[in-house]
């Protein structure tokens, strides 16, 4: 077995690792599973390569399985689509910037600039989420583990950094908690972000 295929393999197990780990900070556990299963997965095919692939072929098909039931597992428990909480806040949030930006007395311009953004965003999340989740689906169902690795890394690299509908939340809330107290009573979970909710 050559040293360079040894080398190689060590740096798609440590991507794994290293992807997952930043998973696990996130709370988003299914996720990290995948990765750690993608750097292992790909690490050892890498290294067994040269043996042929006929005696590993079942353990590759297994851990296939496993990848892509994982995977599927993963879009669909961390989709905001699928959250319906947090979509009945988005709801509610859009109800109550519409009756801002019928009466905008008590905003100042740059509250009033972000009410309008905070509509178009909420407005388009809904389509964005499902889109999104669609985009997803097909990747896990696609995507073997060394695209998954691939695909990660890119993520990683360069992060989606949309505004969501309840971003605009946090940023009206901190110059306006008296508007927004009620909303606050029935969505506690949205004064904390490491709840595990996905904003």
């Amino acid at each position: 077995m050559s040293t360079w295929r040894l080398v190689v393999g060590a740096i798609l197990f440590l991507t794994g690792l290293v992807l997952g780990g930043m998973a696990v900070y996130d709370a988003r556990y299914w996720s990290a599973l995948v990765f750690f299963i993608a750097g292992a997965s790909s690490a050892v095919s890498f290294i067994v390569w040269e043996f042929g692939a006929s005696s590993v072929s079942w353990v590759s098909a297994l851990i296939g399985v496993a990848f892509s039931v994982v995977s599927i597992i993963d879009v669909f428990s961390s989709s905001p689509a699928l959250d319906f909480e947090q979509s009945k806040a988005q709801v509610d949030f859009f109800q109550k910037l519409l009756e801002l930006d019928a009466d905008p007395s008590g905003l100042d311009e740059n509250e009033r600039k972000l009410v309008g953004q905070a509509l178009y965003a909420c407005a388009m999340q809904s389509n964005r989420d499902f889109r999104d989740l669609t985009i997803n689906a097909n990747k896990a169902i696609k995507m073997g583990p060394n695209a998954t690795l691939a695909d990660g890394v890119n993520s990683a690299i360069d992060p989606d950094k949309r505004v969501r509908c309840l971003d605009y939340f946090q940023k009206l809330y901190k110059t306006q908690p008296v508007l927004f107290e009620s909303f606050v009573n029935t969505y506690p979970w949205l004064l904390n972000k490491n709840n595990g909710k996905t904003l």
